[in-house]
């Protein structure tokens, strides 16, 4: 019998791989590095499915493609597809400002892309902390298809060559598992020391586990451990090594990488321990009736769990604890055993098996029919968007600084379903530098021409003033260029975000000396540090002393120079708060949890005005989340674009104020 033939022990296996994902996302502390059942499933599923085609390939000299692809979705789709309609629909239960993003999945997972949404999403600052989703553990999914949607090729690209040179197939086959395993684990490796968010979920980073499975099925009966005691021994070695990884790793441990060696490995070990009839052979505990039946709902089970916990915890507000974890499980094995006997055993059955063109048109529908349920979530998105917002029931800001008029009756601006998009039109030109960039980009705003020349530098929350500095500055004929990058403000220092900030500062000190603008106003996150050793709160004396250098060295190019307060803070998600209570507010006591450097280096010297512009947000003691019938937070740290614009009437008598105080300083006086 052939090595990757019906293994009772396999299913035992793939039901360790699933406990340990579904116990760490229940219960995160109890098993912190649960998951690596994730990484269990992608050995056993090269295992398996490269010894199908392999067998194939052997048996027939080719391997029937549109075949294999039919029996792929027959297997996957009629489950996923079920989760997927189900998500969408239930998507208007969550937070407004969530619904784009869960759309935007939907699509990802039904075209089997997921991952690289995910990476996308690892690496963008604005959308770092944006709510889980609920399809999020599509990205295993989406690996494992984009694998097989190249590994039949080159087999049969090989059964050819082999074909027409008398060669050998399976150590052919081997070769070009044991490449693709070299490469992709040498990528793993880099990709999770230099981009470790994206090394999670990027496809090439795990393509060597699946070859290892792979590797395995090519070797056959070869690979397979003989002896009881050495199977035993095997199987012990391999669950073990599963377990420590499950149980000592965490999210701080740099994966994949090196570190998905362990368990990939323990994988193998017990796939290489074949069977052991010993009573206490671990065998036994895989291959009993309990873990082959959870075996066999694992991608049913997979498949719904993570849209449970994700729904429960936002709907109550609740972290699951003991029992309302069990309820979670329980509930997700339930839904999984209905689908399984509903959805996916009736498009398994033999009897039932439709043609390969019905399997083919049958995959494309469901897709279909995927892709409509997340357009009827784009569509009531865009049928809430606004129309043209006029000052008056739009005061916005102005209802704050100026005691403007507040309409009643009227929906804020913009609504909690756009308001994650709601950004500066800076992160979608290229004005605004992502992590890791260290070249100045300078985009211009205002009046080309104008006579005083002003420039905006500074990180995010920097970028967050665009709109007003632009509105501003064309309202003024001023010249206008800002330079913003992400986690990164303008500091002669080295920054622990970000490494590539120090060089970036170093450009932008440059480009101010051959630019001499007028004014020159720095903005920046109170969350920024410099790297060092010790707290928090003795770091920061580092970046108070860094940002006086930076504007002792701007002085001496004689450049007048402001910089401003940064704006509030706050524990709690906005636009979620928003979605439950129209009236959300926070004490402005709360408002600033972290002290701020402009002000604590500044505060003092009459040569650096400090623009605060705090009265713009908060009033009476309280930060309201819509002000003027705008929504004013996007997130719990950044102004929407929207907000921003309304923003400019104040900010310009602010700037008045810093312009005047630094033309009664003769040394510093704007030129």
């Amino acid at each position: 019998m052939s090595s990757t033939a019906f293994r009772p022990g396999i299913q035992g296996l793939r039901a360790v791989a699933v406990l340990t994902v579904l116990i760490f996302h229940v219960w995160p502390a109890a098993m912190p590095g649960g998951y690596v059942g994730v990484d269990v499933f992608f050995v056993i599923s090269g295992y398996l499915i490269t010894g199908l085609l392999l067998r194939e390939l052997e048996r027939d000299r080719t391997i029937g493609i549109a075949r294999f692809y039919a029996r792929r979705i027959r297997r996957l789709l009629p489950a996923s597809t079920l989760v997927l309609v189900a998500v969408a629909l239930l998507t208007f239960t969550l937070p407004p400002s969530q619904w784009r993003g869960i759309a935007w999945e939907v699509v990802a997972s039904a075209l089997y892309f997921e991952n690289w949404w995910l990476a996308a999403q690892s690496v963008d600052y604005l959308a770092a902390g944006n709510a889980p989703g609920p399809l999020q553990h599509f990205w295993s999914l989406s690996i494992e298809e984009q694998f097989y949607f190249v590994w039949p090729l080159l087999m049969i690209a090989a059964g050819a060559l082999c074909a027409r040179r008398n060669w050998p197939l399976r150590p052919v086959l081997g070769a070009v598992l044991g490449t693709v395993f070299a490469v992709s684990l040498a990528l793993s490796v880099y990709e999770t020391i230099h981009a470790p968010q994206a090394a999670y979920f990027v496809s090439h980073t795990r393509f060597w586990e699946l070859a290892l499975g792979g590797l395995l099925a090519v070797a056959g009966a070869r690979a397979m451990i003989q002896g009881e005691a050495a199977k035993i021994v095997a199987a012990l070695v391999g669950l073990a090594a599963i377990a420590a990884s499950a149980m000592l790793y965490s999210g701080v441990t740099a994966f994949p990488g090196y570190a998905a060696l362990l368990p990939t490995l323990g994988t193998a070990l017990v796939l290489m321990s074949g069977s052991a009839a010993a009573r206490f052979a671990p065998h036994r505990l895989l291959e009993n009736r309990t873990a082959m039946w959870i075996g066999d709902l694992s991608y049913s089970i997979y498949l719904w769990h993570w849209p449970a916990i994700v729904f429960y915890r936002a709907w109550t507000g609740n972290v699951p604890g003991l029992w309302d974890g069990l309820a979670l499980i329980a509930v997700s094995v339930f839904l999984a055993a209905l689908s399984k006997h509903y959805v996916e055993d009736r498009f398994r059955e033999r009897g039932a098996t439709p043609t390969i063109a019905r399997s083919l048109a049958g995959g494309f529908a469901t897709i279909l029919l995927c892709l409509a349920s997340a357009s009827v979530v784009f569509a009531v998105i865009e049928s809430q968007r606004p129309g043209e917002l006029t000052a008056r029931d739009y005061p916005g800001a102005a209802a704050l600084t100026d005691g403007a008029p507040v309409p009643a009756g009227i929906a804020p601006a913009p609504p909690l379903s756009q308001v994650l998009e709601d950004v500066a039109a800076a992160y979608s030109n290229g004005c605004h530098l992502d992590i890791g960039d260290a070249e100045p980009r300078a985009c211009g705003y205002g009046a080309p021409d104008g006579g005083f020349h002003i420039m905006l530098i500074g990180d995010s929350h920097a970028a967050s003033w665009l709109p007003a500095f632009d509105k501003l500055a064309g309202a003024r004929g001023w010249r206008m260029t800002a330079h913003t990058k992400s986690a990164c403000p303008m500091v002669l220092g080295r920054l622990a975000k970000d490494p590539s900030c120090f060089v970036w500062g170093e450009n932008m000190l440059r480009e101010i000396a051959r630019e001499k603008p007028d004014l020159v106003v720095l903005a920046m996150s109170a969350d920024n540090m410099i790297v060092g050793s010790g707290t928090r709160e003795a770091r920061f004396p580092l970046l108070v002393s860094a940002m006086r250098r930076t504007v002792e060295a701007l002085h001496a190019e004689g450049v007048a120079v402001a910089v401003m307060r940064d704006t509030p803070r706050f524990a709690f998600d906005p636009p979620t708060c928003l979605s439950a209570d129209p009236g959300c507010a926070a004490r402005e006591a709360d408002a600033f949890p972290l002290p701020d450097p402009m002000p604590s280096a500044f505060g003092r010297d009459p040569a650096v005005p400090v623009i605060d512009m705090t009265h713009a947000f908060c009033a009476d003691g309280t930060c309201p989340m819509v002000v003027g019938n705008v929504t004013v937070w996007r997130d719990y740290h950044h102004f929407t674009q929207t907000y921003a614009h309304t923003l400019a009437p104040a900010l310009g008598r602010e700037l008045d104020k810093a312009i005047a105080a630094l033309a009664s300083e003769p040394q510093r006086a704007a030129r």
